[in-house]
């Protein structure tokens, strides 16, 4: 027997060796993990530096101290820049070098190399999209300023630090787990890398196919329909920050342009091929359209300064995408989050102010109709004359070594994407040079207001709401970016043609970007809603761009603005973070009470929908009214517009943005205004039979529909149908596996309140990073992000902040000094 049980066992052994050393799908042999010196176990240590050890690091100048504060976030006190910056870039490759290796592979159209062919799709994608033709304009313009050229510096000193960790962790075999897992080894850092890194951010947050669609419904429904229901300025009554007045105000509605059938057709096409490219390690950006800032002046606070809140909402990762870090050197002292991959703060505070971002979600993306030559169909007619189209070529390796020749051709228009037979080219702000990382290290070191507003004048891409703060008492917002003008006449919102005459006229003058400064009300906040008035005088974008329905900017206007919640403390601006109230589900409520008594319900059930009369909008995890809301919102969308989508056969298959749902703005806030305010709108009318619906009546069929769907999902009795239930948060691995993923959680909250998550039961954006920064004493700010300081998932610093976070609990936002005691590393030249 024990003869037997020792062939056995070597027969398992002999079977498991075999089995790991064979690839599965596109991973490599997986025996190789088990490699103590080189496998999972040699990373299984990584960690913050015990406290008190001295390191050697080549490529220093001088001697650099590192303090640690809970978590793992490093306090950099260095003397000079270059040794600042290069510990940023060490620290950051030691947390999350796969991270950033990943990001720029992304952007440089270069995962397929390491993942197979099954990337192949994804690399062709993103450099048809302009990302590496990008960061190399903008690469190419930082040589030509002198502002650009110490932006420079700073990435050489950074990209330094991160090569050297990447020679530590190949000299000593640990490397992060994934790189092992996939069997191979990240390229040395560069420059060029860290602003393809930047492009990756902006592609997520400004290129939208808004107009492709919009030519798709306009050919649909007809133009006068069609802008009927996706017109220029949002139909409900919202809250710009910067009201007016304008030196020319202006307002025009949408004029009717017809779409022909063929460019309708092909705008579908090429929607849907870029929806279904698969999105490796990407997306991490997004959800930006879904965040908050705001600041309140020091006659509204406790203290007597200002407080700075911010929460900008992108998707939930295990790494976050943010990574938190101090820099102090004799030209910087700042404090916030960077993006891993890229130097500098983002959002912080330095030792005399603060900011914060949203997203202004004004239109980016504009699309043109090209004609190419019949006889020569490399050139295109632009200006009455034929141009040789610009190719630039790739080489993409896939996998093992086999490559794909891939070849995009460009006319002055953008990259050209070719479907149905349609020539149609992509014109992005984010293929132009934006000197960013210039605007944004002289943010960091500014001190006032006009500082802040100088130093943001590169920034080009994505426009975004600034929100500042200084010790002094001033506040203030802008929204700086590349906003282009058009001739009059064109149709900016639609595919344009691209023969001439329709190519951008210049750009908006900085003084007349959205901004206000000071106000009378003590107050500013920015929640993505359109930041302008209707008389606003520029085009920046209609009512289906990326704009918020207004409802989260709602709920914070009216916070801040009631008397009862003065004076403002930290903790009630924490408490402005947390909430869950759903301006609209506010107001419908009583509606959906009276539609219940109109139906004469029951039992349960009836009690359920009567007790929405009374109730306050909180979407809170326990609450039954939270779930008959979303239901019956969904179910009164799909009663409104289902049977004009149906009958118009809208491509929702091919284009998925184009389904009904809540991410289409527009149709969320014209169903509340024919709701709330009673009026008449011809979509109300039934499109097969001509007669006109009543709100009330399709209230009622839709809250039929919703009660027997939960019926279904959550059983009959309604005390069983709490949001939590349905309502869920999911903290995805950027790597994909699920393993390393954490959730889902249930959660409160929906798309409209301030506390957001996107449409759908299980959301996977949100609340990436809050921080309240106090004015009058920066040690008493407080800030969070769900994750971890490291990507090393048997780390406890991978996801030990995500307690906090779920809890809606904060950690100190610690403002450190030299002398600050506590655990502490030394880095020597």
């Amino acid at each position: 027997m024990r003869l037997l049980r020792a062939v056995l066992l070597l027969a398992v052994a002999v079977l498991v060796t075999v089995v790991l050393s064979i690839p599965l799908g596109p991973l490599p042999p997986l025996l190789p993990l088990l490699n103590p010196g080189q496998g999972v176990w040699s990373v299984a240590g990584q960690a913050v530096p015990a406290s008190g050890d001295t390191l050697q690091l080549p490529g220093l100048r001088h001697q650099v101290t590192v303090t640690w504060s809970k978590g793992g976030v490093p306090h950099v006190f260095a003397a000079n820049d270059h040794d600042l910056f290069f510990m940023q870039g060490y620290l950051e490759a030691s947390n999350r070098l796969f991270q950033m290796d990943a990001m720029r592979r992304e952007g440089e159209g270069t995962l397929a190399a390491v993942l197979g062919k099954t990337a192949l799709k994804n690399d062709e994608q993103f450099l048809s999209y302009g990302l590496l033709v990008g960061a190399q304009r903008t690469l190419r313009a930082m040589q030509r300023t002198a502002a650009g050229r110490q932006a420079l510096a700073v990435l050489d000193a950074y990209s330094a630090g991160v090569n050297l960790l990447i020679e530590q962790d190949e000299a000593g075999h640990k490397l992060p787990l994934l790189f092992n897992l996939l069997g191979y080894r990240p390229k040395p850092w560069t420059p060029l890398d860290s602003l393809v890194v930047q492009e990756d951010m902006q592609q997520d947050l400004s290129l939208n196919l808004t107009a492709l669609d919009m030519a798709v419904l306009v050919q649909r429904f007809g133009p006068a329909l069609a802008n009927s229901l996706l017109p220029l300025l949002p139909p409900n009554a919202q809250h710009p920050y910067d009201p007016g007045p304008y030196a020319s105000p202006s307002a025009a509605p949408l004029p009717p342009v017809a779409v022909g059938t063929a460019i309708a057709k092909a705008s579908a096409a090429i929607a849907g091929r870029v929806l279904d490219t698969p999105t490796l390690y990407a997306g991490a950006f997004q959800g930006l359209e879904m965040s908050n800032n705001w600041v309140v002046g020091g006659q509204l606070t406790a203290s007597g300064k200002p407080l700075l809140a911010g929460d900008p909402h992108l998707n939930l990762t295990l790494p976050s995408i943010w990574y938190e870090i101090q820099l102090d050197d004799p030209r910087y002292d700042v404090a916030g989050v960077s993006i891993p991959g890229t130097p500098g703060i983002l959002i912080g505070h330095n030792a005399q102010i603060a900011w914060s971002l949203t997203d202004t979600e004004s239109q980016s993306t504009f699309f043109y109709v090209e004609r190419l030559n019949g006889s020569h169909p490399t050139k295109y007619l632009f200006d009455g004359t034929w141009h040789p189209l610009t190719w630039h070529r790739y080489t993409l390796k896939v996998g093992g070594g086999k490559t794909v020749q891939y070849d995009v051709p460009w006319t002055n228009n953008g990259p050209i994407l070719t479907a149905d037979g349609q020539t149609v080219a992509m014109d992005w702000t984010g293929q132009l040079a934006s000197q960013d990382l210039t605007a944004l290290l002289a943010v960091n070191q500014a001190q006032d207001w006009q500082q802040f507003k100088t130093a943001l004048l590169p920034w080009n891409n994505p426009p975004h709401n600034f929100i500042f703060a200084d010790k002094a008492g001033e506040i203030g917002i802008i929204a700086p970016g590349f906003y282009p003008i058009f001739p009059k006449g064109v149709r900016p919102w639609l595919p344009m043609n691209g023969t001439g005459g329709a190519e951008w006229s210049g750009r908006i003058p900085e003084s007349a970007v959205p901004q206000s400064y000071d106000p009378p009300s003590h107050f500013l906040w920015s929640a993505n809603q359109r930041p302008v008035a209707a008389n606003y005088p520029y085009y920046i974008g209609t009512a289906w761009d990326w704009f918020s329905n207004g409802y989260r900017a709602d709920t914070i206007y009216g916070y801040l603005a009631d008397p009862g919640n003065r004076p403002f403390t930290v903790a009630k601006m924490e408490q402005l973070q947390a909430d869950n109230q759903d301006y609209l589900a506010l107001h419908m409520a009583p509606l959906i009470a009276h539609a219940g008594r109109e139906l004469a319900l029951g039992g349960a059930v009836g009690q359920a929908v009567a007790s929405l009369g009374s109730w306050s909008g909180v979407m809170a995890r326990d609450s039954v009214q939270a779930t008959i809301f979303n239901a019956f919102w969904q179910a009164y969308m799909q009663a409104t517009f289902g049977p004009w989508w149906r009958q118009a056969k809208v491509p929702v298959k091919s284009d998925p943005d184009l389904a009904i749902s809540q991410g289409l703005t527009p149709l969320v806030e014209d169903l509340q205004v024919w709701t709330l305010d009673h009026q008449r709108s011809p979509w109300l009318m039934d499109p097969a039979t001509h007669r006109m619906r009543t709100t009330d009546e399709l209230m009622r069929q839709a809250l039929r529909q919703a009660l027997a769907t939960l019926g279904k999902t959550l059983g009959p009795n309604p005390a069983h149908w709490q949001w939590g239930r349905l309502h869920k948060r999911l903290f995805a691995s950027l790597s994909g596996l699920t393993a390393l993923a954490r959730g889902p959680y249930a959660s409160g909250g929906d798309q409209n309140s301030p506390d957001a998550a996107e449409p759908g039961l299980v959301a996977t954006s949100g609340p990436s990073w809050r921080m309240v920064v106090d004015l009058a004493d920066l040690s008493a700010s407080q800030a969070i992000y769900p994750g971890g300081q490291s990507e090393n998932p048997v780390s406890a610093d991978y996801a030990n902040f995500l307690p906090y976070w779920l809890h809606y609990r904060y950690l100190p936002f610690v403002w450190a000094s030299r002398a600050t005691a506590g655990a502490r590393t030394t880095y020597q030249p």
